[in-house]
């Protein structure tokens, strides 16, 4: 929470001081009280939530996760349920926290509901493979991959299908991401067992671990990547604030930058 309160403060310095000072305690109260969330810390909350919960019913969880057929199942209802609610349920000041559960409008939140079969899987991920060497554990890694990309390919077909009696093609995909539809959390999963399958064939072929010391160093300090990030993208934004739109400008900018930041600070 420490850090969540960081990035929202940093980033509200510029509103505090546009506004006259009789109104910072409110606009204090509303960053503590969760109403007023500032962009790129959306997503911190989720993770404080998601821990409260998994403290509070560890035991059952424990007994669910151990199952890919309950893990799929529980993550599905909740995510099916949060979609429901967020269709429904669509007022103020409710909505105010109720986008923390199962998203507001298109309202920039990661709600634990849609989200849940993605922590869920994840937790059976990790008890199932646990013991797994690791030739067992990339092949498995590289089924499951496939098994996204060929649902991604089943939805990608269904939005060429035409309809018999219109002649029109419909839609199938839905990457709706605020909150995010079924399809986005398939994109996000292909994505994500394919960088695990990477970074698992990175460790069996590189033995002296010269190439896996930087994976795991940035996995390591992933937290502390994410607010020195944040602080420097807010503190461009409050003084140069100029969009780069060349992208060979762009790369070598920030090619600089790291060079600067790892060999002279």
């Amino acid at each position: 929470m420490a850090i969540y309160y960081l990035i929202a403060f940093f980033a509200n310095i510029k509103s505090f001081l546009l506004l006259p000072i009789t109104s910072w305690p409110k606009n204090i109260l509303e960053i503590f009280t969760f109403i007023n969330v500032p962009s790129y810390s959306e997503f911190i909350l989720p993770f404080v939530l998601y821990g409260l919960l998994i403290l509070l019913f560890r035991p059952l969880l424990k007994r669910v996760v151990q199952s890919l057929f309950y893990s799929s199942l529980l993550g599905l209802v909740l995510f099916f349920v949060g979609t429901y609610l967020h269709q429904n349920v669509v007022y103020l000041p409710a909505g105010y926290y109720s986008s923390f559960l199962w998203g507001f409008s298109d309202w920039f939140r990661f709600p634990i509901f849609q989200y849940a079969p993605i922590l869920l899987l994840g937790m059976n991920w990790v008890a199932s493979t646990r013991k797994l060497g690791g030739v067992l554990k990339i092949t498995r890694t590289l089924l499951m991959l496939l098994f996204w990309l060929f649902l991604l390919v089943g939805f990608n077909y269904g939005a060429y299908t035409p309809n018999a009696e219109t002649a029109v093609l419909l839609p199938g995909i839905y990457l709706d991401r605020w909150p995010p539809s079924l399809q986005f959390l398939v994109v996000g999963l292909f994505f994500v067992f394919f960088v695990l399958l990477v970074v698992q064939l990175v460790r069996a072929i590189d033995q002296k671990g010269l190439a896996f010391g930087i994976f795991d160093f940035f996995g390591k300090n992933a937290i502390s990547f994410y607010v020195v990030h944040i602080l420097l993208l807010y503190t461009y934004r409050y003084t140069i604030n100029q969009r780069i739109d060349n992208p060979l400008v762009f790369t070598g900018v920030f090619l600089l930058f790291f060079d600067f930041v790892f060999f002279y600070l």
